[in-house]
């Protein structure tokens, strides 16, 4: 019987992961590049380096693959920094391989998008380097190399777990030859069960075997961490944007570039306190409101920062946003006055310009009628 995750839901639409592509780019390359074909040469069993190393001879014939697996795997006889972290894009064969990328491929987009582009790389490397130091934990004389992604995958696991609870496992069940079908699973249930009955339970029962337990524990655990953090700092954050009146939040939104926010949050603030805004952030968020129907509020700020006076620009700014304004709304004699008086402002601006192309049809309608 086979329990096989391959995919999860729901994913961010539209985005790249574009860090986890490059890691498992990256992983990919050192397999095709280095594991492949060093693995086809073979080392002289009288070569100095397998004593160096400890590397141990006799039952096997031994590769340039080994001999760099015992020169560059973290191992936790003989720590080293460099040896952590070039030990994460190293893998033993294809499916030690296929299994790590397969479980980046599925979670990894989801981690990346919470977190950023920046995050997902510190969190990966971060998490990875706990990984590392489970492991080390849990054998801490151990001579054997320890190599692969799957301590800072676990950490991108622990990272889903706490901060997309529900999301759902798209998981291939099945028992060769008998049946076969996919199923849906919460997400937590199955990365709950990779935790505690791969990991936890076989260190608990003092299980053996070339698998790195403590690593993914180490991995997860930090992960989570990591996600519960973040999780706490988002929380803290939705209250005090709670705490702001709607005023504060308009110009939050404006510092961020979120104008649709901006916008929405403006709904409720007086045209009056709107036009106190500085022109260059106004404008782009009159139109906004209007395109939401707040027309008379939009151009009731715009007219508060005319009175309240400035340069030349900033009149001729104001004067065409209003005209776009009235002639979207289908008042082309208000909105042909606000243009001349761009003209007439600044008449040499960008703005004269663009009022200038909006102008002669206007005046051509209006002399027909």
């Amino acid at each position: 019987m086979f329990f096989l995750p391959i995919g999860d839901a729901p994913n961010p639409r539209g985005f790249r992961p574009w860090v986890m592509w490059a890691v498992l780019t990256l992983n990919v390359a050192v397999y095709l590049l280095y594991t492949l074909p060093l693995g086809q040469i073979p080392v002289d069993s009288m070569d100095p380096r397998l004593w160096q190393l400890h590397l141990p001879v006799g039952l096997g014939a031994v590769s340039a693959w080994d001999v760099l697996v015992w020169e560059r795997g973290f191992r936790p006889f003989a720590p080293s920094l460099a040896d952590a972290f070039t030990s994460m894009f190293m893998h033993g064969g294809l499916g030690h391989l296929a299994g790590n990328m397969l479980f980046l491929w599925i979670y990894g987009d989801n981690v990346e998008h919470r977190l950023g582009r920046l995050g997902a790389v510190v969190v990966y490397l971060g998490t990875g380097l706990a990984a590392v130091a489970g492991h080390a934990a849990l054998s801490p004389s151990s001579p054997l190399p320890m190599i692969g992604a799957s301590g800072a995958v676990s950490g991108l696991l622990g990272v889903y777990f706490v901060l997309f609870p529900h999301n759902q496992v798209r998981a291939a069940l099945g028992l060769f030859p008998f049946f076969f079908r996919v199923i849906h699973l919460p997400a937590r249930w199955v990365l709950g069960a990779y935790l505690v009955l791969d990991n936890l339970l076989p260190v608990l029962f003092g299980a053996e075997g070339p698998v790195a337990y403590g690593a993914h524990i180490g991995g997860f655990v930090s992960g989570a961490g990591v996600a519960w953090l973040v999780a706490r700092r988002g929380e803290a954050q939705a209250v005090s944007a709670q705490a702001l009146t709607p005023m504060e939040r308009v110009i939050r939104a404006l510092q961020a570039g979120e104008i649709d926010v901006a916008a929405a949050e403006g709904s409720v603030v007086s045209p009056e306190a709107l036009g106190a805004l500085p022109v260059s952030a106004l404008t782009p968020l009159a139109t906004a409101l209007a395109s939401r129907g707040e027309a008379a509020r939009a151009l009731g700020a715009l007219r508060f920062a005319l009175l309240r006076g400035g340069s030349d620009a900033d009149a001729a700014r104001l004067h065409l946003t209003s005209g776009v304004i009235l002639l979207k709304a289908g008042d082309e004699g208000a909105a042909t006055q606000q243009l001349l008086r761009v003209t007439a402002v600044a008449p040499e601006s960008a703005e004269a310009e663009a009022a200038r192309r909006l102008l002669p049809e206007l005046l051509g309608a209006r002399g027909g009628r």
